[in-house]
């Protein structure tokens, strides 16, 4: 009678896909709860903090000065975008709509993080925006706001307090809701 041995792999030779395996696991538990933030609202003011008042100014590409005290007894919504940014662009119509819908008690204020003013005057030129949009090339607003990608709206109550920040596809259901608590 004759005996077949059957050779098996060594385990060294397993370990890299014990590897992968483990580094997807982390993936998706890092995705569920990032998913699961979003999904519930985004962030808000008890798991934010904002440096500053909610307050700030700055200057547009056409070089009028914007600040967000010229807009008191409003709920500020702050536009964190870039023309480089697809996503962002997607969702400049909805943001005109929302000004043009909510006029009478928000003021929308984009932050720009275009490379050059000279990029965003150009988008600005040919798209339009029903609302103001500051020039932030080197980061000063958005690092007050602790940004860290784009698209991020924020919302800011009358009282100056955050109450809202994440992406814009959220926007309108948390807008209502911080409009109707006042």
């Amino acid at each position: 009678m004759d005996a077949y041995i059957i050779e098996q792999e060594p385990a060294e030779s397993r370990k890299p896909y014990y590897i992968i395996a483990a580094c997807f696991a982390v993936l998706l538990i890092i995705g569920g709860i990032f998913a699961s933030t979003i999904l519930s609202g985004g962030l808000t003011a008890s798991n934010v903090s904002l440096t500053g008042s909610g307050k700030f100014s700055g200057v547009t590409a056409y070089g009028e000065e914007v600040s967000t005290a010229n807009y008191p007894g409003k709920v500020i919504v702050v536009d964190f975008w870039a023309t480089w940014c697809p996503p962002c662009v997607a969702s400049l119509p909805e943001m005109n709509s929302l000004q043009e819908q909510y006029r009478e008690q928000v003021q929308f204020v984009g932050v720009s993080l275009d490379r050059s003013a000279g990029d965003l005057k150009r988008f600005l030129d040919k798209h339009g925006a029903s609302y103001p949009s500051i020039f932030d090339g080197n980061g000063k607003i958005a690092n007050e706001y602790g940004i860290r990608a784009i698209p991020t709206v924020a919302i800011i109550d009358t009282n100056g307090s955050l109450r809202y920040m994440g992406g814009p596809f959220l926007l309108e259901r948390n807008l209502k809701k911080v409009l109707s608590e006042g």
